[in-house]
């Protein structure tokens, strides 16, 4: 009798085993089947976003919806640094600025003084609304929130933008950012 009993454990017990072994065997494989897509960069939601509107019937409106989202992520990519990265990410943008801009950028960086400390500026846009759109002109006002950590301190502020598109030959390309 006592045999019988081990015997039936062990078997409850094998069952088991296979049963936890060909679900975690389930699971890996719906994770790498998702782990199979990576996420999007900023440049293919951009050109994504930009073969969507070229099916729009309206090139104004088009063009529009295109220069509303690169102002989100101009905005959020330009106001978001830190001490370790030396403001790589607004050298990075070179090509979506005038020249103007970008010689302004690369002297107010070099205008910043280095610190051992460590200094990070997230910046999320909360609304972007769009007040002029001419030919050669577009200008956007934003709503902003900028997450601050300095000396291990962490300040949050509400803030404005405003960003001014320019037309160059066949390009929109940013002129000015303020913030507020």
């Amino acid at each position: 009798m006592i045999k019988k009993n081990k015997i039936l454990i062990i078997v409850i017990v094998l069952i088991l085993v296979f049963i936890l072994a060909f679900f975690l065997l389930s699971q890996k494989k719906r994770v790498n089947q998702m782990s199979s897509f990576p996420e999007k960069t900023e440049q293919e939601k951009m050109e994504e976003f930009e073969g969507k509107t070229q099916t729009t019937e309206d090139p104004i409106i088009a063009l529009k919806a295109k220069l509303t989202l690169q102002a989100r992520f101009f905005i959020e990519r330009y106001g978001s640094y830190s001490s370790d990265s030396n403001y790589n990410n607004r050298r990075a943008m070179e090509d979506q600025m005038t020249e103007k801009l970008f010689t302004r950028v690369i002297e107010e960086i070099n205008l910043k003084e280095l610190t051992n400390e460590f200094y990070s500026l997230e910046t999320k846009v909360i609304n972007v609304e769009l007040k002029e759109f001419g030919e050669k002109k577009v200008v956007f006002n934003a709503q902003i929130q900028e997450k601050e950590i300095k000396s291990g301190q962490i300040t949050t502020l509400p803030k404005q933008t405003e960003l001014i598109f320019i037309k160059e030959s066949e390009d929109w390309k940013i002129d000015e950012i303020n913030i507020f």
